[in-house]
């Protein structure tokens, strides 16, 4: 799988790369990728994230004409995508959308009723950052950090020397997977509003 993920990524790059010129080989990329957007085993989920990302670099690559027809069974997968319990394959998804919205513009508008409730349920998740393995909100859980270090009468220039060694201690834990989750669907939504103009409003 490991492979198959590093070929779809330089598939992508490879559309990135070509633009326009992709286009001929737009169908037969897309007959594979149409396979592992369908994917719904865990082992396979993030081979998925990879392949939705592809098809959204692809379509930037052809452009509007080169990718209209399928778009609609795209967003189907999309949005089934974001029902699933992974992270990165919601992260990659809403990276999908904001290119789609960069390729279509105010045509993406029907599909903001249901796309935007998913972006701000992400923004809205506190489940990012955990202490000593209970949920906490941003603003509770690095407060409750500082408490433990001004208790254990640490300082800055401590901090900076015993790094290394204290990490693996740290009653903090940070899920850095909902947090690209979170970027992804801020920058999902700027990217709707900057290209979809007052269809957005």
């Amino acid at each position: 799988r490991a492979t198959q993920e590093r070929c779809v990524s330089a598939i992508a790059s490879a559309a990135m790369a070509a633009k326009g010129q992709f286009a001929r080989y737009f169908e037969q990329v897309y007959g594979l990728m149409r396979v592992l957007l369908q994917q719904t085993g865990d082992k396979e989920l993030v081979l998925r994230a990879r392949a939705m990302e592809c098809v959204g670099i692809m379509c930037l690559a052809v452009g509007r004409d080169g990718c209209s027809h399928i778009v609609q069974e795209c967003t189907s997968f999309a949005f089934q995508g974001l029902q699933l319990q992974l992270p990165e394959l919601r992260e990659y998804t809403y990276g999908f959308f904001a290119q789609l919205a960069e390729v279509l513009g105010a045509e993406l508008a029907p599909l903001l009723p249901t796309l935007l409730p998913f972006a701000l349920k992400s923004l809205d998740d506190n489940d990012t950052m955990f202490w000593d393995g209970a949920a906490e909100t941003g603003a509770s859980a690095v407060a409750k950090l500082f408490e433990g270090k001004a208790a254990a009468g640490g300082s800055d220039d401590d901090d900076d020397v015993d790094d290394d060694d204290d990490d693996d201690d740290s009653p903090l834990t940070v899920r850095t997977a909902m947090l690209d989750e979170k970027a992804a669907a801020a920058h999902c939504i700027g990217a709707c509003a900057q290209h979809l103009k007052a269809a957005f409003l």
